[in-house]
């Protein structure tokens, strides 16, 4: 008898260590203030508070974040919504489990000096654009437009704009806008063409996982949406404590720390969140998820019907109206 109930101890405290594993959460990019919401969110507790076990880690530059998940090698990422429709699309079960970022601050910026005034000028133009999934937004803001470009595959990096490579290029208000001006160009120089101007506005960063996950963890997922947004009002509420987690996660993942970038960086992403104030809101709408589905379709980006949007983002209030 006493062996056999020593044998259940030992099955029991495996077990619960098994349930005990870190959840592994990665972020789609190295460590910058892209992500200072969930670095506040771990430095400060919110997570532990919120019950769970949690790793932050950053995704390689070659791998995407729901193929992480696909390849059980992640339990959650960050993402944008047209990479995770389009993925859900070619078969994978990815789901949103929340969307805290309701802007994506996505522009195509083009050269003065090069004659670009309007978008129109980009006619027959070169542009650079990502090489990932977030080439889905620019270019299909050029096709709604009925624009014929020239694309040039781009890592994000300016030289090759800046060297006259290509007469404009996609950037992030956050991140690749701040390098242009950074190298010397002036903001008169530059023709900056917002992709919510031009009626393609798309929600930013998101946290996705695959259904299985959510549909076995649902109160965990809901505890991780909500510790994160947490961090991100402790983010904005003290931009030095952020940007000193910033400094931290630059100096663990061995990446170049420039204050004035992460500074900027952190200032432009406020614009992206809800305003202090506002309704919470921390889940996809089912309006958001149609037009970027319609909007893959339209462009030929994808084929076939879309899952229903219940099935896309289960945790979803109402099954798609907003918080």
């Amino acid at each position: 008898m006493f062996r056999i109930i020593l044998l259940l101890m030992i099955g029991c405290c495996r077990l619960a260590g098994a349930e005990a594993a870190p959840l592994r959460l990665y972020l789609q990019w190295r460590p910058q203030a892209q992500f200072a919401g969930y670095y506040l969110a771990e430095e400060l507790g919110f997570y532990r508070e919120a019950g769970l076990q949690l790793e932050l880690h950053h995704l390689a530059a070659h791998r995407t974040p729901v193929q992480l998940l696909a390849d059980g090698k992640a339990d959650f990422v960050s993402d944008w919504l047209p990479s995770a429709v389009s993925r859900r699309a070619a078969g994978v079960p990815v789901v949103s489990v929340g969307q805290l970022m309701r802007r994506s601050g996505m522009l195509l910026v083009g050269s003065k000096a090069r004659g670009v005034e309007t978008l129109a000028d980009l006619a027959g133009r070169r542009v650079g654009v990502w090489v990932n999934d977030f080439r889905l937004g620019p270019l299909c803001m050029l096709l709604r437009e009925k624009i014929a470009f020239e694309t040039v595959p781009s890592s994000g990096d300016i030289e090759l704009f800046l060297w006259g490579g290509c007469d404009a290029m996609a950037a992030m208000i956050y991140s690749e806008y701040f390098s242009l001006l950074n190298a010397g160009l002036e903001p008169e120089d530059l023709s900056v063409f917002c992709l919510d101007d031009y009626g393609v506005p798309l929600p930013g960063d998101g946290i996705y996982a695959l259904e299985e996950t959510c549909r076995q963890r649902p109160d965990e997922c809901r505890a991780l949406v909500e510790a994160t947004r947490r961090g991100w009002e402790a983010a904005f509420a003290d931009p030095e404590k952020a940007l000193e987690a910033v400094r931290r996660a630059c100096r663990q993942g061995d990446v170049y720390y420039n204050e004035a970038e992460q500074r900027w960086m952190l200032e432009h992403l406020k614009a992206l969140y809800d305003p202090p104030g506002a309704a919470a809101r921390s889940q996809l709408s089912r309006e958001e998820y149609e037009f970027v589905g319609q909007m893959l379709r339209d462009n030929g980006f994808i084929t076939g019907p879309l899952p229903d949007f219940a099935e896309f983002a289960p945790l979803a209030a109402g099954a798609g109206e907003r918080e």
